[in-house]
């Protein structure tokens, strides 16, 4: 499995079970469990700010149906709404000049702008009670200037142009805000501006466009129940960094009450299970977030430490009929106390990579080509790389607990 994976998120997450026997000899007190991550309440939005992004890439997608149905959607989402236009200095559209949507559906497209200082704006200038949209092609790029001097500019500047994303999503972070990201197919009728500038292509077929949701937790969990899958609002794909990264509850075995088990029944099991614990993790939220094959792959991902020792030899698999990752802890030879950590990484999910690129330095080729300039975003990895690296931090866990596991 491509562990680069990045599947993204979330939520919540709990890891649950039921409790076993009891009795035997004493033994010390089992250290508290870590709290678990409070749940998420659903906030309605006081505002809504709608950062549209009018660069000149952007003009294919105006006469699409798909495209002014979810502006539409963005724009009622609640009555204070304020929109933006990223490529005029982040000028405010005139609320008497007339209807606002009506206003949107005739913006003037044609000026340049940077996606990655566009989301660094939205971040910085985000008032709490607030979400904000952003609406882009998702395609990352250099100033005019920097590719003028050098065609190969953003392909060569494309780690680069990821670390800003992350360094944005790390305020993001910082700030208690959480991100979703909608992706939308549209019949795009207009020019493809290739990475060079030169070269660009016309084109009239099924293309990509993304809304970014920035706001408080709870703003995005309220906007993710009442809108998303409805009426004007129906994206193909999404992901949810919501709330504390990476997620924490307790865990507990089934044959381990209060983290004690009992050594001697483990080594009465039948053979082949002789010793062995077995542990369970309820994927939670997950499923509904990640399609079938994405939380399967997911499964094996699950890093499993027995002390600081990684266990190369444990494998998890995903219970569907329980909604579970399960997996067996070894208990002959560790001792009367030990603890085992359980991480679960992210994993891009697979319609990101279905969008990526093939190969950053065939990019002549990339642009070129009409069917792969239809049904891919250019560099999209490095702008959900940069968003979700930025959202969890360095280590990059959706999951992380401890438990602290006694022979009696």
């Amino acid at each position: 499995m491509n562990r680069k994976k990045l599947s993204l998120l979330l939520a919540g997450c709990a890891v649950m079970m039921t409790t076993g026997c009891g009795g035997g000899k004493p033994s010390t007190p089992t250290p508290a469990p870590p709290p678990p991550t409070p749940p998420i309440e659903a906030t309605a939005p006081a505002a809504v700010c709608l950062y549209m992004d009018n660069s000149v890439s952007m003009a294919g997608y105006t006469a699409d149906v798909t495209y002014i149905n979810a502006l539409t959607k963005l724009v009622n989402v609640c009555d204070s709404t304020t929109v933006l236009k990223c490529a005029d200095s982040y000028e405010a559209l005139d609320k008497s000049k007339g209807n606002i949507i009506e206003q949107v559906k005739n913006l003037t497209y044609g000026k340049s702008s940077l996606l990655q200082d566009d989301l660094d704006h939205i971040v910085e200038t985000y008032s709490d009670g607030t979400i904000d949209f952003y609406v882009t092609d998702g395609i990352l790029s250099g100033k005019s200037t920097d590719i003028s001097n050098n065609r190969q500019w953003t392909l060569q500047q494309a780690a680069q142009l990821k670390l800003s994303i992350e360094k944005t999503f790390t305020k993001a972070r910082q700030k208690g805000l959480g991100v979703s990201v909608y992706q939308f197919m549209s019949l795009f009728n207009g020019t493809y501006y290739c990475y060079t500038n030169i070269d660009n292509v016309n084109i009239k077929s099924n293309r990509y466009f993304y809304v970014i949701a920035i706001g408080k937790p709870g703003v995005l969990l309220h906007f993710k129940e009442n809108s998303v899958g409805k009426e004007f609002f129906q994206p193909t794909a999404a992901i949810h960094i919501l709330g504390e990264m990476p997620l924490r509850s307790p865990v507990i075995s089934e044959k381990a009450q209060m983290g004690k088990f009992d050594a001697k029944a483990l080594q009465n099991q039948e053979e082949g299970m002789r010793g062995m614990l077995p542990v369970i993790v309820k994927a939670g939220v997950l499923a509904p977030m990640y399609t079938t094959d994405d939380i399967q792959k997911l499964a094996d991902s699950v890093r499993v430490s027995v002390g600081n020792t990684l266990q190369n030899n444990i494998r998890a698999t995903y219970d569907r009929g329980n909604n579970a990752f399960t997996f067996l802890i070894q208990t002959q030879g560790r001792g009367d106390a030990f603890d085992i950590k359980v991480d679960i990484p992210y994993n891009m999910p697979e319609w990101v990579n279905a969008c990526k690129q093939f190969d950053p330095y065939e990019g002549d080729l990339y642009m070129k080509d009409k069917n792969l300039c239809d049904s891919r975003t250019f560099m999209l990895e490095h702008l959900i790389g940069g968003i979700v690296g930025g959202m969890t931090g360095d280590e990059a866990l959706l999951y992380s607990s401890t438990m602290h596991l006694e022979k009696q």
